[in-house]
């Protein structure tokens, strides 16, 4: 599962985003030094999720809004 990561209103994603899914009703995105957000509303904002890496992170897949993988530079 994704777990939020601390993040202040207004704080604005500034790393390159490389894709995107559908995690059940959630959008996820992962991209530049381990960036991971997630949205619950379509898109219209998004927040900052915890990764364990900083490791640019190229594609991300979903099994269901709880079970998801994230790849890339390392693996």
């Amino acid at each position: 599962a994704v777990a939020a990561a601390p993040s202040r209103a207004g704080d604005k994603i500034q790393d390159h985003l490389y894709d995107v899914t559908a995690a059940g009703s959630h959008l996820v995105a992962a991209g530049a030094f381990g960036t991971l957000v997630r949205s619950d509303d379509g898109g219209k904002t998004w927040t900052r999720q915890a990764s364990e890496t900083v490791d640019h992170l190229f594609a991300v897949d979903f099994h269901d809004d709880a079970v998801g993988w994230a790849v890339g530079r390392s693996g």
